[in-house]
């Protein structure tokens, strides 16, 4: 007696049902890269900045369109010794600044509390500090400090120039 030929029609129809699904799936890329586009797109846009509502990307958004070289978010935070919010640093082409954001509920309050931390700021004793290495951040360098809705930027060096443009950028703030 010979055995019975194994039943191929379930395996048949396996295949056949991962074939369709592959066809969907190849279906819905072309789809998203030649009619949505969605491949090429540089990300989510921003978020709308508002009134005592500024966030690092409203910052970083308004220094890019005074059409400095280099914008970019630095990989470290900062504390300063007259203020009570950490900083984060950002890079502007040579220069290093650093963002110290008050947020709250609403944005009158968010500027209220920027406004009374700030209230004493002395930018010729004012010392910057990384948070890792707990070392002074500026030394010897000339710093400038810029104050607009609820943020502060301290801007450690730069030439005339360019200190123009980052002030031109902050007052662009809403």
């Amino acid at each position: 007696m010979s055995t019975p030929p194994p039943n191929r029609s379930r395996a048949l129809a396996l295949s056949n049902i991962l074939f369709a699904l592959m066809v969907v799936a190849a279906g819905g890329v072309a789809y998203l890269y030649f009619v949505e586009d969605q491949f090429f797109q540089e990300g989510p846009k921003p978020p709308a900045c508002e009134q005592g509502r500024n966030e690092l990307i409203c910052v970083i958004e308004a220094l890019k369109a005074q059409d400095f070289d280099r914008v970019e978010p630095g990989r470290y935070t900062a504390t300063a010794n007259q203020l009570s919010q950490p900083g984060q640093v950002i890079e502007i082409n040579e220069i290093n600044a650093f963002l110290f954001i008050y947020p709250d509920a609403t944005g009158n309050k968010a500027v209220a509390a920027r406004e009374a931390d700030a209230a004493d700021l002395d930018p010729e004793t004012l010392q910057v500090t990384a948070r890792i290495s707990e070392r002074p951040l500026n030394e010897g360098e000339e710093i400038t400090v810029y104050q607009q809705s609820n943020v502060i930027l301290i801007v450690i060096g730069g030439s005339d120039n360019e200190l123009a443009s980052i002030k031109a950028a902050m007052d662009t703030l809403p």
